[in-house]
């Protein structure tokens, strides 16, 4: 299992690194249909909370990612109690297309919910293929169709990150 964490944690982080010279919320070259990041800034709550919810800007999620964000912000918002899209990578390549989605939720993160996200995630039609948690980190894979789903973050913190892909 150790070997397969590490993997889809790797994975992320490919991913992640990959996608970020095709977007990152910056406008791009003409004829790459990548959209800007809007910020809608929160109010800080106050007495001065120390929940990374509480003071996160979110942003409006690109076009492209219009439909899982808005089945990963639900499902998050169910299992965490609140979700904020604090950012984004986008891009297309000959293989495909893929999405990156770093969201901060408002509860922390725990092995309980963490199985709740898969048990959600699966419901929504999606086939885990492997994952787990190791140490203080965790990350799954999904498919559905010709799209992978992965999911990852650290236990006892607030950030969770999603990357999407889908196959030409």
């Amino acid at each position: 299992m150790d070997g397969k964490i590490k993997t889809v944690l790797l994975l992320l982080v490919l991913t992640s690194v990959l996608l970020a010279g095709c977007s990152g919320g910056q406008s791009e070259s003409e004829g790459e249909g990548i959209s800007t990041a809007e910020t809608t800034p929160t109010e800080p709550p106050s007495g001065g909370s120390s929940n990374p919810y509480d003071t996160a800007n979110e942003v409006s999620p690109p076009s492209e990612a219009a439909d899982i964000h808005n089945m990963v912000k639900s499902i998050l918002e169910s299992v965490f109690g609140g979700a904020k899209l604090t950012g984004y990578l986008s891009g297309q390549g000959t293989g495909g297309k893929g999405i990156s989605l770093v969201y901060v939720v408002r509860d922390p993160i725990d092995s309980a919910k963490i199985q709740e996200l898969k048990n959600r995630i699966a419901s929504q039609g999606y086939t885990s293929l492997y994952g787990g948690m190791e140490d203080n980190s965790f990350g799954f894979q999904f498919m559905k169709d010709n799209n992978v789903l992965l999911v990852g973050g650290e236990i006892d913190t607030h950030e969770i990150t999603v990357v999407w892909g889908q196959g030409s």
